[in-house]
């Protein structure tokens, strides 16, 4: 099966698709069969200077029997939704990231309208209810996974206690400040909305860490989620670097799906339990053997890598 993988790469540049991007970029691009087009924006200025990134592009979606992309909710930038008709027959598939409960309905809209003969969503929570309502639509969960190329452990002295990247809930993150102020541990935290660490950076901060933090993200913001309560990656970045992850736990069955037993370190959204589970965790013999096991799991099962062999053995199947 030739299989064309159309990238925003030069289309959304937020911090959100520099980290999701490149790796699955990577991931389809190592397997034989697969083409990645990345199509330049739709400028009228600059369209005569873009003409031979355009022909090319056209001409290997007319030459692939299946395009794939990847989008937030509804809909993709135009240049990549444009690019999936320009051969009509060619099989159109896509995957959805952030499928909240509100959205469902009118994914299902544009899936059934656009002819989308695979539609992979991110939460298992949303492509469950989706399959359920509609059945002869093609929504697959696609369990979430991680860059293992950026977090990975590299050996480095964990000097740094706590790490949490990106979004945090208040309550448990004034709980984080007060209790390594009070014992003069280290406790990071990352959220540089106009000057981002790069994905490397990020990599190398959790590399050294000992415990990273993470939250479902209905946790701060319920009504943007409609209640679900997701495994994000960060469940995920934290152990492919070694790390030992604890936070509040997410949907039960998807902690069971992707991390071993003993794999996740609960605590109260309010951090109010927080020094007698931190102790907990620190007295426990097995604290190093779980951190490996947890990290060679996710490692081995959970990378782009795996994903991308998934998604093209699901496409191939169906064409």
């Amino acid at each position: 099966m030739k299989l064309v993988y159309l990238s925003n790469r030069h289309l959304q540049h937020e911090v959100y698709w520099r980290n999701m991007t490149p790796p699955l970029e990577h991931a389809l691009s190592s397997i034989s069969g697969v083409t990645v087009v990345a199509p330049p924006p739709l400028r009228r200025p600059t369209f005569r200077a873009d003409r031979p990134a355009w022909l090319a592009s056209i001409r290997a979606v007319r030459q692939a029997d299946a395009v794939l992309w990847m989008q937030m909710h509804l809909r993709p930038p135009l240049p990549i939704w444009g690019l999936a008709y320009a051969r009509p027959l060619t099989m159109r598939t896509m995957i959805v990231l952030d499928a909240w409960r509100q959205h469902l309905d009118n994914l299902a809209l544009v899936v059934k309208r656009q002819h989308i003969r695979r539609c992979f969503v991110f939460y298992r929570q949303a492509a469950d209810m989706l399959a359920d309502r509609y059945p002869h639509l093609g929504f697959s969960w696609l369990p979430v996974c991680v860059d293992t190329g950026v977090f990975r452990d590299v050996g480095r002295p964990r000097d740094i206690d706590f790490f949490w990247i990106g979004r945090r809930d208040k309550a448990l993150h004034e709980a984080l400040l007060d209790y390594c102020a009070k014992r003069g541990l280290t406790y990071r935290y990352s959220m540089h909305e106009h000057d981002p660490p790069t994905r490397e950076e990020l990599g190398e901060l959790v590399s050294r860490t000992r415990y990273f933090i993470a939250t479902p993200p209905n946790l701060t913001n319920a009504e943007r989620t409609g209640g679900f309560a997701p495994l994000v990656p960060r469940y995920l970045e934290g152990p492919a670097a070694g790390a030992r992850v604890m936070g509040v736990p997410c949907l039960e069955s998807d902690l069971e799906y992707y991390l071993p037993a003993g794999g996740f370190i609960r605590c109260s959204p309010d951090g109010s339990d927080l020094a007698d589970v931190i102790d907990a965790a620190e007295s426990d013999p097995d604290w190093e053997a779980q951190r490996i096991t947890t990290r060679d799991r996710v490692v081995r099962e959970h990378s782009w890598e795996r994903r991308g062999r998934q998604i093209y053995d699901n496409l191939a199947s169906l064409a």
